[in-house]
């Protein structure tokens, strides 16, 4: 018997999610953060199918290379002055010539003028991404602020039933810090690797005078490296103290594999910036250090929850009075990194993208997931549909979950909805080197059309990862699955089970 489907190209008939604009800046004053986090949506964006663009009226040249790196559009507005109404303006003509489903606006100077201008000439709901309330009032269908002491303000929206996404949880992190390794640490000794960062430009040159200040802070021989961003016009300088150094200390520059840095650090001193997200979510302790004014919250916060030092506002600090400080985080190391782990869990951009779609997601699969699998495994309807229907046993399932978790071989997805658990996708790599795809749905999400969904997130995040062809093997009695790897332009393929149909799919 031969059973035959409906095998459209693959995402022929299912809806795309669009153009994503996002309106950011960079230069030194205003520095790369704006734009670095907006890397993070846009990957997010992508990864579900869509087409994300970044349009800036200042932005580096090495910081537009690293767009170009990541798959992201990018348009350069002409206009005089970022947040004016001409800005408005010609960002609202390029709104409606690529359709967008979206505008995210990120920066301090689009103000509610602005906002209102915008919003009168595109017909698109607007996400504002804050991190200090810098309006009373705005003109958005949904905000966001990613920061610890952010359920503290009082945001305010014009647009009825605006959207509130405020804290860590959504914190945008870019996917080479989901991804990286992390080395562990041992606790109970002091940090004597430390990695000093503190933004892309320093026009105020702080890094020269952390390193001054470590010099007072320590009579013991440290590993130093210091990153020096692309905009930063010190290197010269900072090379020249890093030669007077007792440490051994090194000055870093083009670096692009920041999680590798990380990896290699036992603590950080950075600005408090968006780095601090990167760091904890490595488990890192660190210390930061003020270097503009919107960045004395985010100090104040990360102290008060005991996830970081606060070194203080450079531009009133003298080297002494910094070392003090870091003293405190040469003396020993605490628990600061397991709690950052807990605070940043890197699903932030996930979060956004999903909201600004169809609100499905996915993430990897932990140890935490382990019994959830196992209720899913079991399912009755699951285990009937299964190529092995016998039930199984937790003593086998748990050593089992482990074993695929800690693999190489297996990657395994949880699909996310109203933030709950609703299905998994499991890849498994074959000897002749193809991957075999098993998903199952909660039963309380069948019927509803997501199982394709989940899929159609499943494979695309796949075949981010590997250049390597998808088989999937279901029952002929499994119509819903049948149907499902038909819609997404998986082909069939002969199987000599007259139970079972094979399919296969490559990559894009």
């Amino acid at each position: 018997m031969r059973y035959i489907v409906d095998q459209p190209q693959p995402d022929k008939q299912m809806r795309q999610p669009g153009n994503l604009l996002i309106r950011a800046d960079a230069s030194a004053d205003i520095g790369a953060g704006h734009i670095m986090r907006m890397i993070a949506l846009g990957q997010a964006w992508n990864q579900r199918g869509g087409n994300a663009i970044i349009a800036s009226q200042t932005c580096p040249d090495w910081l537009r290379r690293r767009l170009d790196e990541e798959s992201l559009g990018f348009e350069l507005l002409d206009v005089q002055r970022i947040g004016s109404l001409q800005d408005a303006a010609k960002t609202g003509i390029l709104a409606r010539a690529l359709h967008c489903v979206w505008l995210v606006l990120d920066g301090y100077r689009f103000d509610l003028a602005y906002q209102r201008s915008l919003r009168a000439a595109v017909d698109a709901p607007i996400l504002l991404v804050d991190d200090y309330c810098h309006e009373s009032e705005f003109s958005a269908d949904a905000i966001l602020n990613q920061n610890l002491y952010a359920t503290e303000l009082h945001y305010s929206s014009e647009i009825p039933n605006c959207d509130m996404f405020l804290g860590p949880s959504f914190v945008l992190l870019r996917e080479e810090f989901k991804n990286a390794t992390k080395r562990s640490l041992d606790q109970r000794a002091p940090p004597r690797r430390l990695l000093v960062t503190l933004g892309a430009g320093d026009p105020n040159n702080t890094t020269e005078l952390i390193l001054k200040s470590l010099e007072i802070a320590s009579e013991d021989n440290l590993e130093i490296r210091v990153i020096a961003g692309g905009s930063n016009t010190n290197i010269s300088s900072l090379k020249d103290q890093a030669l007077r150094s007792k440490h051994q200390t090194s000055v870093l520059t083009n670096v692009s594999d920041m999680p590798a840095q990380f990896n290699w650090a036992d603590s950080v001193i950075s600005a408090a910036g968006s780095t601090c997200w990167e760091w904890l979510h490595h488990g890192r302790r660190g210390a930061v250090v003020i270097i503009a004014d919107n960045q004395k919250l985010v100090a104040k916060s990360l102290a008060e929850q005991n996830l970081a030092i606060n070194l203080g506002d450079a531009r009133r600090l003298e080297p002494s009075t910094i070392a003090t400080k870091l003293r405190d985080l040469l003396a020993a190391g605490d628990a600061a990194g397991e709690n950052g782990k807990r605070v940043i869990d890197g699903h932030g951009a996930s979060r956004i993208a999903a909201h600004l779609d169809d609100g499905l997601w996915l993430r990897d699969a932990d140890a935490q997931d382990c019994e959830t699998y196992y209720l899913w495994a079991n399912d009755p309807s699951v285990r009937k549909n299964s190529l092995t229907p016998e039930p199984i046993l937790w003593e086998n399932h748990e050593p089992w979950f482990s074993r695929k978790l800690a693999s190489c071989s297996s990657e395994l997805y949880v699909a996310i909805k109203k933030d709950q658990p609703i299905g998994q996708v499991r890849f498994d790599r074959d000897n002749d080197g193809s991957w075999t795809i098993d998903y199952s749905m909660d039963r309380h999400w069948r019927g509803r059309g997501m199982g394709t969904q989940v899929l159609r997130l499943a494979t695309r995040r796949f075949f981010d990862r590997h250049a390597a062809p998808v088989t999937a093997v279901v029952r002929v009695a499994n119509t819903p699955s049948l149907r499902c790897f038909g819609r997404l332009g998986f082909r069939e393929i002969d199987s000599k089970d007259r139970e079972l149909v094979k399919f296969a799919l490559g990559p894009k």
